[in-house]
């Protein structure tokens, strides 16, 4: 008997299927809230009487939900979608955009010593109307780019300051492409919910293991006055051994 309050923790290992590269076992952090839902069909052998003349066991779900605040590309790798991790990343200018003067030829700086990469749009800064793009020689109103190097009419100097948008890639970071698979590819991996509520590990610790688990579903909802809080669903299933799930609990208090 054990009382839990708040949340532990959770913890996933790749232990199958289709392997990230690199496939490594992942800590969740600053998890939100995780919850394991074990739905089992019962079914009724009915009669002539109103009520059953018994009732037996029948499919058994285990389904599990999660959400956690530190994002981590490689938790979403290992145990989602097995890709490749490669260095370097591709990244667009934010709003309100890189500022520049308006002149004939005009190579906007690149944030972090990055590589141009492509055009995301001009804008004039006084009125935020945006230029219209020409494959070349520029009429007032239009622009032009080549490898980072935007072309616009000198009817426009007037206008003073251009805010220019582009997507550039940096060498820091790293990336995760996720292709278009055939169906059934994916990792699988075990599950430790970790509940260590009035005592340390070793004293208090308990939880749930899940053996073998299949992830289904997860999500980025970006707020506007808000920290993004990722979710992340799965499902468990008994592996070869025919080995589901363990709940344990410490009970040497």
């Amino acid at each position: 008997m054990f009382d839990q309050f708040g949340i532990g923790g959770l913890f996933a290992n790749p232990n199958g299927g289709n392997s990230a590269t690199p496939s490594v076992p992942i800590q969740f952090m600053t998890v939100q809230d995780v919850s394991v839902e074990c739905d089992q069909k019962l079914v009724e052998m009915m009669g002539q009487d109103k009520g059953p003349d018994d009732v037996a066991p029948s499919d058994m779900t285990v389904k599990c939900k999660a959400a956690f605040g530190r994002l981590d590309v490689n938790a979403y790798n290992a145990i989602m979608f097995g890709e490749t991790i490669s260095s370097g990343i591709s990244v667009s200018v934010p709003y309100p955009g890189i500022q520049a003067a308006i002149a004939a030829s005009v190579t906007p700086t690149v944030p972090g010593s990055g590589t141009w990469l492509e055009d995301g749009g001009v804008y004039y800064t006084t009125t935020g109307q945006p230029l219209k793009r020409v494959a070349s020689s520029p009429s007032t109103g239009q622009y032009s780019v080549s490898a980072g190097v935007y072309t616009l009419n000198s009817g426009d100097i007037a206008q003073g300051n251009a805010q220019f948008y582009f997507a550039y890639t940096l060498t820091a970071g790293q990336t995760m492409t996720v292709h278009n698979q055939l169906q059934g590819f994916g990792p699988t991996f075990e599950a430790y919910l970790s509940m260590p509520f009035q005592g340390n590990f070793g004293n208090g610790n308990n939880g749930i293991h899940l053996y073998l688990a299949r992830f289904s579903k997860t999500s980025w909802p970006l707020k506007r006055n808000g920290f993004v809080i990722s979710d992340f669903e799965f499902t468990s299933y008994p592996n070869a051994a025919a080995k589901w799930f363990d709940l344990f609990e410490d009970d040497t208090f």
